[in-house]
């Protein structure tokens, strides 16, 4: 399948890095950025999924309270699954929608993606209505899945400051505050994880292209 031209998505969030940082004040910008040093030399994502270990089983509700079984979608081919935190981080909204713009060509390769969020599913509804959105998002009630995946971490005192994160309550259904570091897996239809990306840093994901790249072995 030969590569369609398009901006890359690394291109695409620096503007909205520049875009962060003119919205936030100053001090919260710096807690973020330094949160960041601190995920990424902390080890909590060391237990991370890895390639080449089983996905766990997944069985949550997608935006319609239908729950979807990670089973049922594997028994259809491979299996990509993209975390988010929400459509209010910019960063993540550009990602889904880079990712809507590979779903042509990811089912064309035999393969179903989702996207999880540990937003309620009246919130992922309100995504999916919004963004137009032709794939499943999923949502991880607890953050359970994540957790399991090694990907979802609980928000320190500043960080949650930082996030406003008393929004969370009512978008997560908690106030535990988990959020899921950008992260995507990449599940042949035997379950077992032939991509494993984890990124601490919320403002770097995975380019779309090196998921169909992924996909294109698999075939």
């Amino acid at each position: 399948m030969g590569n369609i031209q398009r901006i890359s998505l690394s291109q695409r969030l620096v503007q909205k890095a520049e875009e962060s940082r003119r919205a936030l004040p100053e001090v919260y910008y710096k807690i973020l950025r330094k949160s960041v040093g601190y995920m990424r030399d902390s080890g909590l994502f060391d237990g991370a999924l890895k390639t080449g270990e089983p996905l766990p089983r997944f069985h949550l509700q997608n935006a319609a309270r239908i729950f979807i079984d990670s089973n049922d979608l594997l028994a259809h081919g491979p299996l990509v699954i993209s975390f988010f935190r929400g459509d209010w981080c910019r960063f993540c909204s550009e990602t889904l929608s880079a990712l809507s713009e590979i779903d042509g060509e990811v089912r064309e390769l035999g393969a179903t993606q989702v996207a999880i969020s540990p937003d309620l599913p009246e919130f992922t509804a309100e995504t999916v209505q919004k963004m137009v959105l032709p794939f499943e998002v999923l949502s991880d009630t607890g953050s359970k899945f994540g957790l399991r995946c090694g990907i979802s971490y609980p928000l320190p005192g500043d960080l949650a400051e930082a996030y406003h994160a008393h929004q969370f309550i009512n978008r997560h259904g908690s106030a535990d505050f988990f959020l899921p570091i950008p992260a995507v897996f990449i599940a042949d239809q035997f379950g077992i994880v032939r991509l494993a990306y984890t990124e601490p840093d919320y403002e770097k994901r995975l380019e779309p292209q090196t998921i169909l790249d992924t996909l294109e072995k698999l075939r």
